[in-house]
Order: C-alpha cells, then structure tokens, then sequence
C-alpha cells in the first residue's frame, strides 16, 4: 500500500514538474515573441557581453529587420578617452519614438568598465520602447545612490590629461632581423573654448641581412617630431588655431624642420553635431625653416618657403550609411607651380535589406617635393623604402560588397573554441 502511495506521489510531481517547465518554456518563448528586435550599429562593440546581459530583446543581423535601430558614434574627448552617442531610431511600430544618450570614458578606463558603461545606457535607451510592450511588466527599475546636493566638480589638473609611450619589437628569421623602438608623449588641455595639444614622438628602426657567405647589410631610419596646436572656438560654426612643429625625418632628407601655421576653420553645421554630420572647409598659410642632410635636387642645403593650403572635409554618419571625404589644396607662395592635389574617401551604404557597398581609397597630384637629395639613391634604399623617391602621383584603391541572408534573430552566446 505504501508502495502505492509512494509512486502515485512522485508521477504527480512528475506531471506538475513537467506542467511547470512546459508553462516556463511557454513563458520565456511568449516573451521573446512579444520583445522588440534591435539592431546595433557601432565600430568596436562588444556583442557577446551586450547579449548577455541586455537578454530581454531581441538581436537581428540587419538594420531594416530592427524595431529599434542604435546607431552608436564617438569622438576623442580631451580625458584621451572618447565620448559615445547613442542614438536610439524606432522603427515599425515605434517609428515616432527617436532619442539620444551620451556618456564618457577617459584614458584610465578598462575595457570591461567602458562596455559596462555602454550596457548601462543601452538599457536606459531601450526603456521608452519597452514600456509600450507586453514585457515592460516584467522589469523592475532600481536606484543605486543616495540624494546629494548639487556641487561644482573642481579639477586640480585644471583640465590637463598627460599620457606616454614607449613601445619596441624585435623580429628575426634565419637571414633578416629587424628592431623597432617608439616613444610617445602627449599633453593635452580640451575645453569647450580651447583645444591646446602638444605632442612628441621618436621612432628607431633597423634591418639587418645576410647573404654572400655571412656578410651583413645593415639599414636604419630615424625620425622625432614635436608638435603643439592651439586652437580657439569662435561661435558653434567658426574657429581659429595655430600649428607649429619641429621635426626630423632621414626618410624625408630633412635633418631638422621648424614650422608655424595659422589657420582658419568653417563647419557648416553646428560643432555639436559631429558626431553625425560634418562639413568644414579650412584655410591655413605659414613660414618653415628646413635644413636637410644632403643638398636638394633645387641645390639647397636649407631654406625659408611659405606654404598656404585649403581642405575640404565631409563626414556623414546616418542609418543609410558612412561617408567621410576629405580632400586638401597647397602650393607654395615662392612658386604657385610647386603644388599637391590629394582626395581621399570611404563610403558604405546600406544599398538593401542585408545587402551592403563599401569603397574608399585616395589619389594624389605631386609637384611640391622640395626636400629630395640631389644624388642618385642606391638600389637598397629604393627597395626597402628608406628614402623618399620622386614621383607626380599616388593612389590607393579598396572596394568591397557583401550580403547576409538567412535567420533573422541572433541573441545566442557561444564562446566555445573563441569567436
């Protein structure tokens, strides 16, 4: 009898257990059925951990699958970090519905604690959308904190943000080795009215061959520049700056370079909007002072030249897609014949529903090659680049398509055997 009793109490569990995991199973399909789809857009985001802990929506490969599209940009601020925009575009349903979040990192940050930042807008961002579904009942908003009176925030750096380099790499096979050594070093001081930056960098690199029974070629090139600019904001669409650098280069026959240029900028749409949209057009002019290590083909061991330029640069970043065109103008005051001409470009579009174009590249007209040594340069220093050579042009050329197709949804995470 107990025996009985016994079994007719564990298949009643039985039944209830099997009743409550179907009923959960049911439940969690019921959610991910009613979750808005969302698409993110952004360079250098960590999916894998977005997944994990944002699991209430759901993922799609393509931007027009999305309820929700986050189109996700950032800029340098002046910590050394980078200010990311959220912006938040409702689609279908939530087509009225469109906002934008910003936060900060700064050059102290990790990894992990800046994509934590970016979990912790990303849910902030999503809510408005999520309160007008079925499983806004299933979320609880808390507050971690406690109230304080407003203060004024005081920087005893007085917006100063210093950082340093120095970085080496040693490479070798059985005939070639190669040593590499670079130094950095960066001050920069960023507030809405001024930008002032200074910057300084060396760099040492040597090869070394063997051949013809044991012997050894060695080559090397040597380069340290010091830069510094200032720049000051007029109004949301006018600034001014000046440039200056000293530099050393026996790539560019230049032993030592000093140069000062004043420039003038136009945004055609207000500086806060960068993050989106860009238009500025520049004008630049400056004296430098070159000495060179060997005499120039214009039989020169240093000299005084005016350099003035325009550029043009064009950046679009929208759910359509990229675009990010600059193109620049300079000659030199002394001979308007001795001039560049160079264009360079990306663009991608989202041509259809998982279907995209990408093509970028650049080109350069070259008259202006003041510093070239007057001598003929050896065989190696031409094969191995270690000396500029004469030229009228440059170009470089990239294109790519590509086209996804297939499930629509992609919340799962597997990290076996790595990405």
């Amino acid at each position: 009898m107990a025996v009985r009793v016994l079994t007719i109490i564990i298949l009643l569990v039985m039944c209830f257990s099997s009743s409550d995991a179907k009923n959960m199973e049911d439940e969690k399909k019921l959610s991910l059925e009613n979750a808005p789809k969302v698409f993110i857009d952004g360079d250098r985001i960590d999916l894998n951990h977005v997944r994990r802990e944002v699991n209430y929506v759901n993922y799609v490969r393509d931007r027009q699958l999305a309820d929700i599209y986050v189109l996700v940009t950032t800029r340098r601020n002046a910590s050394r970090g980078e200010e990311f925009t959220l912006t938040f575009i409702g689609m279908n349903g939530f087509s009225e519905h469109v906002d934008t979040l910003l936060f900060n990192s700064n050059g102290l940050n990790t990894d992990d604690e800046i994509r934590n930042k970016f979990v912790s807008n990303l849910k902030l961002g999503l809510m408005p959308y999520i309160l007008k579904t079925p499983i806004a009942r299933r979320l609880t908003i808390t507050y971690n904190g406690k109230k304080q009176p407003a203060m004024k925030m005081k920087d005893s750096w007085d917006f100063w943000v210093f950082r340093t380099r120095i970085s080496g790499s040693v490479r070798g096979e059985q005939l070639r080795d190669r040593y590499f050594l670079s130094g950095d070093l960066n001050a920069d001081r960023i507030t809405e009215d001024w930008k002032i930056r200074f910057d300084g960098d060396i760099d040492y690199d040597e090869e070394k061959y063997k051949y013809d029974n044991d012997s050894t070629w060695t080559t090397n090139s040597k380069s340290w520049s010091g830069a510094a600019h200032v720049v000051k904001s007029i109004s949301n669409h006018w600034s001014v700056g000046v440039y200056s650098i000293v530099n050393s280069s026996t790539y560019s026959n230049i032993k030592t370079a000093y140069r000062i240029t004043p420039a003038i900028e136009y945004n055609v749409f207000p500086y806060d909007e960068s993050t989106y949209r860009e238009i500025r057009i520049s004008y630049f002019v400056g004296p430098s002072y070159n000495r060179y290590h060997e005499e120039t083909i214009y039989k020169e061991t240093s000299e005084i030249l005016v350099k003035q330029g325009v550029s043009a640069d064009i950046e679009f970043k929208q759910p359509w897609g990229e675009i990010d065109i600059r193109g620049e103008y300079t000659n030199y005051l002394h001979d308007i014949s001795k001039k560049r001409f160079g264009l360079w470009g990306w663009l991608s579009f989202n041509v259809f529903k998982g279907f995209s174009v990408d093509f970028g590249g650049s080109y350069s007209k070259i008259h202006d090659q003041m510093t070239l040594p007057k001598r003929d340069l050896d065989l190696e220093e031409i094969l191995l680049r270690r000396s500029e050579l004469a030229t009228q042009y440059s170009y470089r050329l990239n294109f790519g398509v590509g086209y996804t197709f297939g499930a629509i949804y992609n919340n799962i995470v597997n990290s076996r055997f790595g990405d």
